[in-house]
């Protein structure tokens, strides 16, 4: 049996400039699913790997336990503890994720589990791979096919659930599935090293001398019944190369027999999105194997569409519930199993606004560097920053959908999805002041508020106030025909203001928030609005919103104080962190005065939410509203 000379992994050492930033997206690696779901089961039941990760997370297994589980999830589900087999079992886009974080831990793994993960690691010609006869899957010898242009070695099998269909109409004895793959295959390498200039994957056949390492130097390719599996393909990385670029290494790929049944993109369809998407991850091993997960996948995800851009697989994940639409809060480095894959749409902004050439100088530039002072570098070079390029990012994002504009953002914009703005974040009466925004944005996230102006008007200004601990951006635009951008200029205490004199009066406006740090703690801003119009505008209530104690609330009550300065509608809310509503009280109209709740009843809150089961340990966010008025802050809740 062939051993694994897989040399001590470390990760790269950043500048300063983003170290703590990606020492949070490592921890995400560890605590999130690292492939991905097309959607929950009818009854909304966690799969195998999302309850490994919980119980992982919850100290019910150790990290290489968890790790052992989440490979027999993918690979071999009848290993599993009855717990965890009999969950359901959802599509996941590429396994190549959780494979490279059994490659990048190996040496750190006990001889036990390396044991347990030997298999998984080996092709499947190789024999003696106990508990299998050949590398997990194989039951057969393989034979194989050079494609035509040389570069490739395809390998299959005639019998036994991984063999495709054996038609044959090219007169030869090699079955059509295998000259479409070839085909395919060929056509993917033209396009990502011979016309984008990417580098080839780095050959194995030189290194291992009489071991059956594909043979010679052509790169391998694996055909199987991936549909057993629940999974598109992967890229599976194995030698590092002793000279040369550090930390690149050869590999090999596995793709599907057929692309039937499961696959939502299937046959043909499936088989050259699935190539371009993995494909791009052997090139990417040619520059840096242990890269940031996120921008791996955010890369081999919009690869496929630069190959093949009628297919549109990507569009199933910008639709997900779990996508960066959905959840443009969420920092751009989140790796969860759905996120990266949605957010392939920051590789079309960059390419769309800066050339296709940017994503290679990229990767090009994380052979020494992490990816996003990479990134810095090469926006540089283009006159531009990262942290503009953020949020002229969030700007595009906005204008999709309804709002499109194809010509100016993203062409397929009118195909996209609207970004979600939480119900607490679109406003329709005036003037308009928020003390906190409820749904607090992550560093390198995004907010939009909504401001529905009245119909008349003839002019609108915002004044935004962010925490000045992190750097802000700012931008008015125009929600219609216009398109119109007003740029907020932020100094350096988080502070800025934008007055616009002709607003259409058919026009929503979006006011646009990205906050600039590395740090893993939301950041949180204010803001206020006001329009002219042709009659007077209304005073603004004046509130106060007083720190609920005791905080942490523990036992059964906590008392929100709170005060208004002039008679109006009083409504209190207990919120999640991301903005789900947990408890309403409404108060109905009150006089000035000084109040304690949020309940009128108790004057105090019971840790109960709408539902009257009491709540679980964590922070949530409180919220008084007074008219038009909003006051938001933070408790914590004891168990």
């Amino acid at each position: 049996m062939v051993g694994i000379a897989v040399r001590d992994l470390h990760m790269k050492t950043p500048s300063l400039r983003y170290r703590s930033l990606l020492g949070l997206a490592t921890v995400l690696l560890v605590l999130l699913p690292a492939s991905e779901s097309r959607s929950r089961s009818p009854a909304g039941e966690m799969d195998a790997t999302d309850a490994i990760l919980r119980a992982h997370a919850e100290g019910r297994l150790d990290a290489e336990t968890a790790l052992i589980y989440r490979v027999w999830a993918a690979l071999d589900p009848k290993r599993l503890p009855q717990a965890f087999a009999r969950r359901p079992r959802r599509l996941r886009k590429s396994l190549t994720p959780t494979m490279l974080e059994v490659r990048s831990r190996w040496s750190e793994l006990s001889p036990k589990t390396r044991s347990l993960l030997l298999p998984y690691l080996q092709r499947p010609t190789e024999l003696g791979q106990e508990p299998f006869a050949y590398g997990h899957s194989y039951l057969a010898p393989a034979v194989f096919h050079d494609s035509p242009g040389g570069h490739f070695r395809i390998w299959y099998v005639t019998s036994t659930d991984d063999a495709p269909e054996l038609v044959y109409s090219y007169g030869d004895t090699i079955p059509d599935w295998i000259h479409l793959c070839a085909e395919v295959l060929d056509h993917v390498w033209a396009v990502e090293v011979d016309s984008l200039g990417y580098l080839p994957p780095p050959a194995d056949g030189s290194w291992y001398g009489d071991e059956d390492y594909g043979g010679d130097e052509r790169y391998d390719v694996y055909i199987e019944n991936l549909n057993r599996h629940f999974v598109y393909g992967y890229t599976q990385s194995e030698f590092y190369l002793q000279d040369g670029i550090p930390r690149a290494s050869t590999s090999y790929l596995v793709l599907d027999d057929d692309y039937a049944g499961i696959y939502p993109t299937a046959g043909a369809e499936g088989l050259k999105v699935t190539a371009a998407h993995e494909f791009f991850h052997a090139v990417q091993f040619a520059y840096d194997t242990l890269e940031e997960r996120f921008f791996m996948e955010i890369s081999s995800t919009w690869m496929e569409d630069v190959i093949y851009d009628g297919i549109n697989d990507y569009y199933y994940y910008i639709e997900s519930s779990g996508s960066i639409f959905n959840h443009p809060d969420r920092s751009l480095t989140t790796f969860d199993g759905i996120y990266e894959y949605s957010a392939c749409v920051w590789n079309h902004y960059l390419t769309e606004r800066h050339g296709s050439d940017l994503i290679r100088q990229i990767w090009e530039g994380c052979v020494h560097d992490a990816v996003l002072n990479a990134t810095e570098d090469a926006l540089h070079d283009r006159s531009s920053s990262l942290i503009e390029a953020l949020h002229e990012f969030a700007i595009w994002n906005a204008f999709t959908g309804p709002l499109a504009d194809t010509a100016r953002f993203y062409p397929e914009g009118d195909r996209y999805p609207q970004v979600f703005i939480p119900i607490e974040q679109i406003h329709t009466h005036w003037p308009v002041s928020v003390e906190s925004v409820p749904l607090i944005p992550e560093p390198l996230g995004i907010s939009y508020v909504r401001l529905d102006p009245p119909a008349g008007l003839t002019g609108l200004t915002v004044e935004v106030a962010g925490d000045p601990s992190v750097a802000w951006r700012a931008s008015l635009l125009g929600a219609g025909s216009s398109h119109r951008v007003a740029p907020i200029a932020i100094d350096g205490f988080g502070r800025g203001q934008e007055q616009v004199t002709d607003w259409h009066d058919d026009e929503s406006a979006l006011l646009v928030m990205t906050p600039f740090s590395f740090t893993s703690t939301p950041v949180s801003y204010a803001y206020q609005a006001r329009v002219d119009s042709f009659g007077p505008q209304p005073p603004v209530a004046i509130t106060s919103l007083g720190q609920n104690y005791p905080n942490p609330a523990v036992g059964e009550r906590t008392v929100i104080p709170f005060s208004v300065t002039g008679e109006g509608q009083v409504a209190l809310r207990i919120l999640t962190l991301d903005g789900r509503l947990v408890r309403e009280f409404h108060w109905g109209r009150i006089e000035a005065g000084e109040y304690y709740g949020p309940d009128p009843d108790i004057g105090a809150w019971d840790l109960t939410n709408a539902s009257g089961h009491r709540v679980a340990a964590g922070l949530y966010l409180y919220q008084l509203r007074v008219g038009d008025t909003v006051r938001t802050r933070k408790m914590a809740v004891l168990r």
